[in-house]
């Protein structure tokens, strides 16, 4: 069977987080969908690299404050040293490092990374722990694993970031997929890929939430060859999808990603992409679903993410989807095969009136003989609705971004207000 470090959410290639726009098309390997942790309390983010040359490496990212209103930053890379961000989120939402786009931000400027880059939250979980004997590579049943300090292991959340800072093994910088893998104990964490240097009990390390731009995928822990799944740009989905006020109807939301099994020598059998409880709970007659590409490998695109797909889907379901003929995720071919990468449709559907949202999904990808289920994913967060009864001036919104637009938040209010003149008019 695969391991959970084998099974990878990839983007699309057209992800531009916008109404408007063009989406969905191929996997794009160098972009990568986040689905855990940007719920916190407000912190500023620090850039790191775990590769002591990577001082030209560009980044930018976008969140939103404690207000909810969106800000972005540009910070330049300084190897193992931290570079401080200075703006203060409460929600993570994007970010693309020199070489990236996605969710309308491109980087071109600098150098491309030559080790794994994190975007760590400056209020970090743990901070100057020593790690337990127990730290290892992946076997053929288990994936990479780290021994965090006594205790550690309740504050530790798949999507967090684990870097080693001194001992055994410092400045590695790795993924957690899941705490407790096999039932090894509650301080043991399921890393992305394979130690360049196992850590022991000397090893110290640092744990928070953030953005991993990992420099390669792995194949049963062992590093991929190459560039092609360096992970350039990261995203949460939904970015800004906004619900109409009361009495103009529901407004219904699609993305598009892809699932990989990046391992070459085994098949995910029985496969499943599950929507697995929410929380909190969708208001009223809000929806979150999942429906599945009839092909691997579909390259269809979109009009826009408020236009679903037409054909060449199941339905969507609440619940979960089985994998459609082979009905397994297949061996990959090699690194960047596109070859088995099956696309999944995700609708979001906003009822006129609806409130402002902030809620976690889980999206898990299960297979493999009964009762194997390999919770690759947990936790979706996204942004979406307005307050029904808003009225000007609104909290933390600018009324024009940057290039001079009504902002959505804006144009929508200004909408509703001519809507109700023309009403009053008939």
């Amino acid at each position: 069977m695969p391991l959970i470090s084998d099974i990878v959410l990839y983007g699309a290639a057209n992800m531009p987080e916008a109404d408007g726009a063009t989406t969905g098309g191929a996997i794009d390997f160098s972009k990568r969908i986040e689905f855990a942790g940007s719920n916190f309390d407000a912190t500023t983010f620090d850039l790191v690299s775990s590769a002591s040359g990577d001082t030209a490496v560009h980044l930018t990212y976008q969140g939103r404050d404690p207000n909810m209103a969106l800000q972005s930053e540009s910070l330049v890379a300084n190897g193992h040293t931290k570079v401080a961000g200075t703006i203060s989120l409460a929600q993570l939402l994007a970010g693309v490092t020199t070489g990236g786009s996605i969710a309308g931000i491109a980087v071109s400027a600098g150098t491309p990374a030559t080790g794994d880059i994190a975007l760590i939250a400056h209020t970090l979980a743990v901070t100057g722990h020593i790690m337990q004997t127990g730290a290892a590579n992946a076997t053929a049943t288990t994936p990479a694993l780290a021994n965090l300090s006594a205790a550690d292991g309740e504050l530790a959340v798949p999507g967090m970031i684990l870097r080693t800072t001194g001992g055994t093994g410092a400045n590695q910088i790795r993924r957690v997929l899941q705490v407790n893998p096999g039932g090894l104990g509650g301080d043991y964490v399921a890393l992305n890929r394979n130690w360049t240097a196992v850590p022991d009990n000397t090893t110290i390390y640092e744990m928070g939430l953030g953005f991993c731009f990992d420099l390669t995928g792995s194949n049963g822990g062992v590093p991929l060859a190459g560039s092609a799944t360096q992970t350039l740009a990261i995203t949460r989905l939904f970015i800004g999808a906004t619900g109409n006020y009361g009495g103009a109807g529901a407004a219904t939301f699609y993305e598009e990603v892809f699932v990989n099994n990046n391992s070459t020598t085994a098949a995910l059998t029985n496969a499943r992409v599950s929507m697995g409880g929410i929380s909190p709970a969708l208001p009223g007659a809000a929806g979150f679903n999942v429906a599945l590409a009839l092909a691997l490998n579909d390259t269809s695109t979109i009009a826009n993410r408020q236009t679903g797909p037409a054909t060449g889907f199941t339905t969507y379901s609440a619940g979960g989807v089985n994998v459609p003929t082979p009905g397994n995720l297949p061996a990959s071919l090699g690194a960047a095969s596109a070859a088995g990468a099956q696309k999944i449709a995700l609708q979001l559907v906003l009822p006129g009136g609806m409130s402002g949202y902030d809620g976690a999904p889980t999206l898990t990808v299960g297979g493999g003989p009964p009762p194997f289920q390999a919770s690759a994913f947990v936790g979706l967060d996204f942004v979406v609705g307005m307050r029904p009864t808003q009225i000007p001036p609104i909290p933390g919104v600018p009324i024009a971004d940057m290039n001079g637009n009504v902002t959505r938040e804006w144009w929508r209010w200004f909408s509703s207000i001519q809507n109700a003149v023309s009403q009053q008019q008939q």
